[in-house]
């Protein structure tokens, strides 16, 4: 540990000065975190909203919808069994 013994003699001043970085500091760090969050949510939700509007084609009738799966393991999984299921549910069995 190193200590430092320094005399503040404007110790106004010096609080000032601190408080005022210490804002901008937060202000930049609760900006950056916003920016993070919506990229992270439109990375995840985006392949969400177009299967939920292909599986509402799929609950329409249309059974040539196609599910894209993009983004996560789970995503792409989701799409691939739904692509499976649209396909068994249009296979005519006479």
């Amino acid at each position: 540990m190193i200590l430092l013994d320094t005399s503040v003699q404007p110790l106004d001043s010096t609080v000032r000065t601190l408080v005022t970085q210490y804002a901008w500091i937060a202000a930049i760090i609760v900006i950056a975190a916003g920016i993070m969050v919506f990229l992270l949510y439109r990375r995840i939700s985006s392949p969400l909203v177009r299967m939920n509007e292909s599986a509402k084609m799929l609950a329409k009738g249309n059974y040539d919808t196609v599910f894209a799966g993009e983004g996560y393991l789970e995503t792409r999984e989701l799409a691939d069994t739904l692509n499976i299921k649209a396909v068994e549910l249009g296979y005519n069995f006479d």
